[in-house]
């Protein structure tokens, strides 16, 4: 508790200090107290840049883009942002649509559509699922795994590398990168077509696992780490004006992006969020799986997204996922009881939180989904 305090009032003191609207529209747009509200909230949770969607069951409400996205320029609609672990929840919805079109199984050994036996140590007969890397229950430890993508290494080199929590794959929560990354190159190992191709037959919204791919000049927000000393730690142009990587599926080399690396502007992904909350044919990532336990007592872990309950949530439920890398943090979430939510994406900000959730998110849980009082 006692670093908590402190880097919140470093930030308090030291961080950002968000001025100007850019753009806005729908309930965002004249100079009303909701757009007046998010101004504070932004600058409350010290943001460099932001932009925020709402929407409900029927479609979206309106946007507010604010401040800087970096060598970008402002952050505008034109911006797309690195989503960092909010794609999980859009990688989850793939594989979901996927089993829901009968294209393949959850339940089954990762290992018979990558072509490599995948065991947890002391445990030979227990396979790995892909259920299971969705649920972050696959035991899998975050160690080498994603800086040997990073690097280029083939698959087979970073299976030798993967290490494991000790517990009984499918027994027990442990959150991984690795293993949410690892699902994206059985998805297209299991199919034969890249995670861009299946995200936009699922979707039909842009949107990129490989930043690469972008048009050049297209404006990609940097993340910026704000403290101990502000520097840009995750460079969009330079990610959109790296060697283009080559369409088609690639297992082999494309286990290091279904975590964290898609793409999108703020109105594209909350349309996908919207339906991916209201739609049967998601239900079932909607459904409790495991709690998160010590790491944040207030979340279970459904397929791919976070259920959060308790006294201080909106309603005592929202679902969706949170974001953070680089220095920025992002979430998307909705109540399911009002069929309100809403997108909050950033190219750097305060990130003081006491378990998973953000300070910012879930004041923004608060005032976004909380039911105004008569």
């Amino acid at each position: 508790m006692r670093h908590v305090r402190a880097y919140r009032f470093l930030i308090s003191v030291s961080g950002p200090r968000l001025r100007e609207v850019n753009a806005c529209d729908g309930v965002f747009a004249g100079d009303g107290r909701l757009r007046k509200d998010t101004l504070r909230l932004l600058r409350a949770g010290r943001c460099l840049g932001a932009a925020v969607c709402l929407f409900d069951r029927e479609g979206l409400l309106g946007t507010i883009y604010a401040g800087s996205g970096g060598q970008s320029g402002p952050v505008l609609p034109g911006t797309w942002f690195r989503l960092a672990s909010v794609s999980k929840m859009l990688t989850a919805s793939l594989a979901v649509g996927l089993a829901a079109d009968g294209r393949l199984r959850l339940e089954e050994d990762i290992g018979a559509s990558l072509g490599h036996r995948i065991r947890a140590a002391g445990f030979p007969d227990t396979p790995l699922t892909l259920d299971m890397l969705l649920c972050h229950t696959a035991a899998v430890r975050d160690t080498d795994l994603l800086s040997l993508a990073e690097k280029g290494k083939p698959l087979e080199e970073a299976l030798r590398a993967m290490r494991f929590t000790g517990k009984e794959p499918g027994t027990a929560f442990a959150y991984s990168n690795e293993g949410a990354a690892l699902a994206g190159a059985v998805l297209e190992a299991a199919t034969g077509e890249d995670l861009d191709t299946l995200f936009e037959r699922e979707w039909g919204v842009p949107g990129t696992y490989f930043p690469s791919r972008l048009p050049a000049g297209t404006p990609l927000c940097d993340a910026v780490r704000l403290l101990p000393k502000r520097r840009t730690a995750y460079s969009g142009r330079a990610r959109v004006e790296a060697a283009a990587e080559k369409p088609g599926a690639d297992p082999e080399r494309h286990y290091g992006r279904a975590h964290g690396s898609l793409c999108m502007k703020i109105t594209d992904l909350a349309e996908a969020v919207r339906r991916l909350m209201t739609l049967d044919r998601y239900s079932a990532m909607r459904v409790p799986s495991v709690p998160f336990g010590a790491r944040d007592p207030s979340i279970t872990e459904g397929k791919g997204l976070f259920i959060v309950e308790g006294e201080d949530i909106p309603g005592g439920r929202v679902l969706g996922h949170q974001g953070l890398a680089y220095g920025a943090a992002h979430g998307a979430f909705y109540r399911p009881d009002t069929g309100k939510g809403f997108v909050l994406l950033t190219s750097g900000c305060s990130l003081a939180r006491e378990y998973v959730l953000t300070d910012l998110n879930r004041a923004a849980i608060k005032m976004f989904l909380e039911e105004p009082k008569d």
